[in-house]
């Protein structure tokens, strides 16, 4: 496998796409929590 194909920016930009998956998903559940309040 040739690691040298996945770069830096690769790696990073998937971490950031999982991260902002994971912030909208938060909000979006303390978003309902807050509503039903």
């Amino acid at each position: 496998m040739d690691f040298s194909a996945f770069c830096y920016d690769d790696f990073l930009a998937y971490l950031m796409n999982i991260y902002s998956i994971y912030v909208y998903y938060f909000v979006e559940t303390r978003g309902q929590t807050a509503r039903q309040t």
